[in-house]
C-alpha cells in the first residue's frame, strides 16, 4: 500500500494571532480526512524559509502551501518552480512577486477591502472622514474601488507604500514612519481613520501617535483599526487605543485550500473577514480559550506520542508574553524558563537552568525569592507576591508581579514550584509618579494656605494704614480746632484780667469779650463732641470680629460710621458720598464690625476705581433688606466680574493690591450674615454692588 500524498505548511511563525494558531491544529484533522499527510515547516525569518524549501523534495500528488515571509523573495521563486516541475501543487497565500503564473496551482488572498470598508463604516457613523490606508502586505490585498464604494463617508482616502515584510517589527516600524509623515503634513485630524490591514500595523501607527503626545504637541485622536486580533492588538482593544480587528476564520482558510486543489490550475480566490471590538472582545477571547482548550485535548488524545503534545505545549509556554518559570524541589533549582523570561532577564537560559535563584540574583533579592517559595509551600496555594523591584543583568531596574503555584504530585507532595510574572514597570512608575505628586500638591497646598495667611495680615496691615491715616486726618482737624479756640480763650481771659480796674473798660466792653469767649468755648466742645464720635466710630469699626456675637442692630449707624471713618480720603479725592435710607428704622442681624468692615470694603474699592460720586442706598424688601453701594467709577471687565470674589484675584499693579477685599466682603455676607451678593458693572460708567441680607428674625 503507499504512502498517502503530503501536504507540507510552509507558513511564518512569528505570532500568536488565534487563527493560524488554530488553523495549524484543525489542519492536522481536515488535511489527514482529505487524504493527504500534514507536514508543518514554519518559518521564522527569511533565511530559513529559504533554507527549508531548499531542502524540500516533493513528488506528484504532495502539495505545498506556502505563505511568503516577504513579498519580495526572489530565493523563493527557484524552489517554488522546481517543486511544481516535481509535479506537486503549490498553493500560494498571499503574493510573492515574479513567480511564473504557472507555477501556482491557486492563489488565496484576504481581500481586507471589504472588511475595512464595514469598519470605515462603523468609525465613521455617519459623517465625512479623511482615511489613511496602510499599505499592502504579503498576505493582505485590498480592492480600493470596492473600499470606497462600500464606505462613501471616506471622503478622502490616502495610500500608504506597501510593505514588503510579514515580520512583526518590520511591519510595525513601516506603519510607524507612514503615519508619522502624514502627521507632519497635517493630513490626519480628530476623528479621522487609520485602517491597517494588519494587527502590527496598527499597532505601528498606534506608536506613532504615542511618540507625537511625548514630543510635545497632543496627537490627533484617531480611529485605529487594524486586522489579525493578535494578542497585542486585543490587548490595545482591551485599553481602548485600538478600535477594532478584523480577523479571517481559520475555518475558512482550510476549506479553501482544500478546494483549490479539486479546481482547475490558476484558480484566484480572495476571502472575506470577520470583526471583533471592544463590544466582544471578552466573548471573542473566551470562546478562543474555550476552544484551545478543546482543540489541545483534542490534539493530545490524536497526538499518539508525548512527544507530539510535548512540542505543541513547548510551543504554546515558548510564544506566551507572560514570563513562566519552574523550580525543582528540594533545593529549588530552575528546570525549566520560557523565551519570555529568558528575554526579560538578559541571560541566556543555559546560565539559568540547573541554578538557583542565589547563583543569579543579588542576595537580598534572592532570599527574598526564596522567601516566598517556601511561604507558597507552606500554605499549598497559590501565593501572589508583592510587586518586587529587579535589577536585570542589563543594569536596569524593572518591577514584576509573580504568582508561585507549587505543583503536587501523585502522592500530594510539592514537587515543582510554577511561577508567573509580569513586567509591571510602567504601571508601578505610574503609581510611584503619582505619589510624588501627591506629595508635590500636598506641599503646594500648604504652602498656599501659608501664603494666603500673609496676604490676609498683608491685607489687615493694609487697612491699618488706611484707618492710621484716617484716624491722623480726622483727629488733627479737632484737635487744631480745640487748640486754637483755647488759644482765643487764653488771650480772651488775658484782655478781661486787664480790664477789671481799666475805668476805660465799659460793661458792653465786658460783655463782648464774654461773648467771644463762650464763642471759643462753644467750638472747643464742637470739636471735642466731633472728635469723641470719631473714636466712638473707630470702636466700633475695629472690634474684633471674630470674638462678635451675633446681634439685631440699626443700619443706619453703622454706615455713617463707616462713611465718616473714610470722610477724608472722600475729601482728598473730591469724591461725594449720599447716604440714602428712607427707613432709618431698618435692622439686621449679624455682626456690626462685619456690616464695617464690609462697606468700608466696598467704598474703598470704589475710590480706587477712581469714583467721583458714590450713593448708599439701603431699603426693606420682601425678602429682607438690600443694602447696595453704587459709583461712577471705571467699572469692572465683563471677564473679570466671575473672578472678583476669587481670593487674591485683583486688577491692580503688583504689590498695590492683596485681592482679598472682595472676598473678605463675600465671607462676611454670606457666613456672618447668611447673605449674597449680585453685582452690575459697565467698563467706563460704574458698578453697583447689592448685597441682600434675610429678616432680621432668620439665622443664616
Amino acid at each position: 500500500m503507499s504512502a498517502a500524498p503530503r501536504f507540507v505548511l510552509c507558513l511564518p511563525d512569528l505570532d500568536l494571532s488565534f487563527y493560524w494558531t488554530r488553523f495549524r491544529v484543525q489542519a492536522r484533522v481536515r488535511v489527514a480526512q482529505a487524504g493527504f499527510r500534514l507536514e508543518d515547516l514554519p518559518a521564522r525569518s527569511t533565511t530559513q524559509q529559504r533554507d527549508v524549501l531548499a531542502a524540500l523534495e516533493l513528488g506528484p500528488g504532495d502539495v505545498l502551501a506556502l505563505r511568503p515571509l516577504e513579498r519580495d523573495l526572489p530565493a523563493l521563486l527557484p524552489h517554488a518552480e522546481r517543486l511544481h516541475a516535481a509535479g506537486a501543487r503549490v498553493l500560494l497565500l498571499g503574493d510573492l512577486v515574479g513567480i511564473a503564473p504557472w507555477a501556482v496551482h491557486a492563489q488565496v488572498r484576504s481581500d481586507h477591502g471589504e472588511g475595512m470598508a464595514r469598519a470605515a463604516s462603523l468609525l465613521a457613523a455617519g459623517r465625512p472622514v479623511r482615511a489613511l490606508l496602510l499599505g499592502e502586505t504579503p498576505h493582505a490585498y485590498v480592492n480600493v474601488g470596492v473600499l470606497r464604494a462600500c464606505a462613501p463617508e471616506i471622503a478622502h482616502l490616502a495610500i500608504g507604500a506597501p510593505c514588503t515584510s510579514s515580520a512583526p517589527d518590520a511591519m510595525r516600524a513601516h506603519a510607524q514612519a507612514q503615519v508619522a509623515a502624514l502627521l507632519a503634513e497635517g493630513g490626519l485630524a480628530d476623528g479621522d481613520l487609520v485602517l491597517a490591514m494588519e494587527d502590527q500595523l496598527a499597532l505601528g501607527a498606534l506608536d506613532a501617535l504615542d511618540a507625537l503626545d511625548a514630543a510635545g504637541p497632543e496627537a490627533p485622536r484617531l480611529a485605529v483599526a487594524g486586522f489579525g486580533a493578535v494578542p497585542d492588538g486585543l490587548r490595545a482593544i482591551r485599553e481602548g487605543r485600538l478600535a477594532l480587528s478584523m480577523f479571517f476564520d481559520p475555518g475558512v482558510w482550510l476549506d479553501t485550500l482544500l478546494a483549490a486543489l479539486d479546481a482547475a490550475p490558476g484558480r484566484r480566490m480572495l476571502l472575506h473577514a470577520e470583526m471583533v471590538d471592544a463590544g466582544n472582545v471578552d466573548a471573542f477571547q473566551a470562546a478562543h480559550a474555550t476552544w484551545l482548550v478543546a482543540t489541545l485535548e483534542e490534539a493530545v488524545d490524536q497526538a499518539r506520542t508525548a512527544r507530539q503534545a510535548a512540542a505543541f505545549l513547548d510551543a504554546v509556554v515558548e510564544n506566551m508574553p507572560a514570563m513562566l518559570f519552574v523550580k525543582r524541589l528540594p533545593d529549588l533549582r530552575f528546570e525549566f524558563v520560557n523565551r519570555a523570561r529568558e528575554r526579560w532577564l538578559g541571560i541566556p537560559r543555559e546560565r539559568i537552568l540547573g541554578r538557583t535563584v542565589h547563583e543569579i540574583d543579588p542576595p537580598a533579592a534572592a532570599d527574598l525569592d526564596t522567601l516566598r517559595d517556601h511561604e507558597a509551600l507552606a500554605s499549598g496555594t497559590i501565593v501572589d507576591q508583592p510587586v518586587t523591584a529587579v535589577r536585570r543583568a542589563g543594569g536596569d531596574t524593572r518591577y514584576v508581579l509573580t504568582r508561585k503555584i507549587p505543583l503536587l504530585d501523585p502522592n500530594g507532595q510539592p514537587s515543582h514550584m510554577i511561577g508567573i510574572a509580569l513586567d509591571v514597570t510602567e504601571r508601578e512608575l505610574a503609581e510611584q509618579a503619582l505619589a510624588r505628586r501627591q506629595k508635590e500638591l500636598e506641599a503646594a497646598h500648604q504652602a498656599l494656605k501659608e501664603n494666603q495667611d500673609k496676604l490676609l495680615i498683608a491685607e489687615k496691615m493694609a487697612a491699618l494704614g488706611r484707618l492710621t491715616a484716617g484716624i491722623a486726618h480726622e483727629m488733627n482737624t479737632p484737635l487744631a480746632a480745640i487748640r486754637a479756640a483755647l488759644a482765643e480763650m487764653d488771650a480772651l481771659v488775658a484782655e478781661y484780667a486787664d480790664s477789671v480796674d481799666d475805668a476805660d473798660v465799659t460793661a458792653d466792653d465786658h460783655h463782648q469779650i464774654v461773648a467771644e469767649m463762650r464763642q471759643c468755648a462753644a467750638l472747643a466742645t464742637r470739636s471735642a463732641q466731633r472728635a469723641a464720635a470719631f473714636v466712638r466710630s473707630i470702636k466700633h469699626h475695629t472690634r474684633q470680629q471674630g470674638n462678635e456675637e451675633r446681634v439685631r442692630f440699626a443700619v443706619v449707624p453703622a454706615l455713617e460710621e463707616s462713611i465718616l471713618l473714610l470722610d477724608h480720603q472722600f475729601k482728598r479725592q473730591r469724591c461725594s458720598v449720599r447716604l440714602d435710607v428712607p427707613d432709618p428704622s431698618l435692622e439686621v442681624t449679624g455682626t456690626p464690625g462685619g456690616l464695617g468692615q464690609v462697606v468700608t470694603n466696598l467704598l474703598t474699592n470704589a475710590l480706587d476705581a477712581g469714583a467721583h460720586a458714590i450713593v448708599v442706598r439701603a431699603a426693606g424688601s420682601q425678602a429682607g433688606i438690600e443694602l447696595a453701594v453704587q459709583d461712577d467709577g471705571g467699572g469692572i471687565a465683563p471677564a473679570d466680574l466671575r473672578r472678583i470674589f476669587e481670593p487674591m484675584f485683583t486688577t491692580k499693579p503688583f504689590g498695590q493690591g492683596t485681592g482679598l477685599g472682595l472676598a473678605i466682603v463675600h465671607d462676611i455676607v454670606v457666613e456672618q450674615f447668611g447673605g449674597r451678593i449680585d453685582v452690575a458693572s459697565t467698563p467706563g460708567t460704574g458698578t453697583c454692588i447689592t448685597l441682600h441680607f434675610p429678616h432680621p428674625g432668620k439665622d443664616p
